[in-house]
């Protein structure tokens, strides 16, 4: 079997959680509901990236909409949990300028079909940030364990993903590379780091707090 093929495998690690989201939407309170579509959305991007692969194509065009769409669900997330009226404003003002910048260097740079790091670098720092001050505020706030509090877990998956997210995109952006060695073990860690999260995204799902019904 070639190493594509158990990479495309490992990519698949997002499933389970995909399968809890769609099994749980309905009892899921509404605030949840962007980051159930995320799952969702990240296994269908998964399914159509292998599919492109597999026929000799480039999933560039596939990623970059993804990565937009993605940021999109997780600024509607992070403005669901917040509690006041400023930081939904400031979130909203981080969502706008960040697409902004998708448009700019999308479309009018015209690398829609290219692998851009500017973009992904930006939204992993501003994902960073926006975790952190959340569990910061789920620590300070709710009552629930942490190791049962969904919003932690959560919160835990998107600083392990993202922070190694913006650290080879980094990398990416600046052409530093140590040879052929150094770039293995630079995307086999980042294999794992996948893994790792869409497994805490799994944990997070079961941990969804249920919808009230009146």
């Amino acid at each position: 079997m070639t190493k594509f093929f158990w990479i495309d495998l490992f990519s698949y690690s997002i499933l389970p959680a995909a399968v809890i989201s769609i099994i749980r939407y309905r009892t899921t309170p509404e605030s949840y509901r962007p980051f159930l579509y995320l799952m969702i959305l990240g296994l269908a991007n998964e399914i159509a990236g292998s599919f492109i692969i597999y026929a000799g194509k480039s999933n560039s065009l596939t990623n970059n909409m993804y990565v937009l769409f993605e940021y999109l669900l997780l600024i509607m997330l992070f403005r669901n949990w917040s509690k006041h009226t400023a930081k939904k404003r400031w979130i909203s003002i981080l969502g706008y300028s960040l697409t902004s910048l998708w448009f700019f260097e999308n479309i009018v740079q015209g690398k829609l079909n290219a692998f851009n790091s500017l973009f992904r670098i930006a939204t992993s720092f501003a994902v960073l940030f926006l975790s952190i001050d959340r569990i910061n505020a789920s620590s300070i706030l709710e009552r629930k364990r942490l190791s049962r509090n969904a919003t932690f877990i959560i919160c835990s998956g998107f600083i392990l993903y993202f922070s190694y997210k913006a650290f080879i995109e980094i990398l990416f952006l600046l052409h530093i590379s140590a040879g052929k060695l150094f770039n293995y073990y630079l995307f086999s860690a980042m294999v794992l780091i996948n893994v790792l999260s869409n497994i805490i995204y799994a944990i997070g799902c079961l941990c969804l707090p249920r919808k009230q019904i009146i």
